[in-house]
C-alpha cells in the first residue's frame, strides 16, 4: 500500500474521523456508549453485528459482514 494512503487511514485525530467514530459508538437518542455484539458463523462465514443501547434498550444496527 502507498504510504501517503496508509498515513491517510492513520490520521484519526482529525474532527471528521472523530465525529464518525462518536456517531458509531454512541446512541443518538441518548448519547450512551453502545454495546456490540458480534457472532461468528464460520458455516455461512459470516459475522454477525449487533449494536444495542442499554439506556434506551434501542436496537441500533444489525449488520452481517462476510468472512474472507
Amino acid at each position: 500500500m502507498d504510504g501517503n494512503k496508509l498515513d491517510f487511514f492513520e490520521r484519526i485525530e482529525k474532527p471528521k474521523h472523530q465525529e464518525f467514530i462518536y456517531l458509531h459508538n454512541n446512541c443518538i437518542l441518548c448519547k450512551s456508549t453502545l454495546e456490540l455484539q458480534h457472532v461468528v458463523d464460520f458455516q455461512g462465514e459470516y459475522i454477525n453485528e449487533e449494536a444495542n443501547c442499554p439506556e434506551c434498550k434501542l436496537k441500533v444496527r444489525n449488520r452481517s459482514y462476510p468472512l474472507i
